[in-house]
């Protein structure tokens, strides 16, 4: 048995599923049947392991504030890189994985 991180910019949320939601919420659910699943996100959602996210192993949201998320889109404008990698940089979530 392996252990698999998934990591998403956004949070699964049962009630409002969207296609980017729906795949990973369908690619770990088959995953989890012979392997252990973690789930990094960022998000600004709390997260509970309930219900039909009980095959994750681990659920880990971390929180990025607004003036961080513009701060780190003027940074990424300076070093010619792409915005949206600004947008959802997290120094923690780095750390983390």
């Amino acid at each position: 048995m392996q252990k698999i991180l998934i990591v998403s910019p956004k949070a699964i949320s049962l009630q409002n599923f969207d296609g980017g939601q729906k795949r990973i919420f369908d690619i770990a659910k088959f995953l989890s049947k012979k392997n252990k699943i973690d789930f990094v996100c960022t998000s600004n959602n709390v997260l509970e392991k309930k219900g039909n996210l009980s095959f994750f192993n681990k659920i880990v949201a971390f929180q990025i504030s607004f003036i961080s998320r513009i701060f780190n889109i003027i940074i990424c404008i300076l070093k010619l890189q792409p915005m949206q990698t600004g947008f959802f940089f997290s120094k923690k979530m780095c750390d983390f994985i």
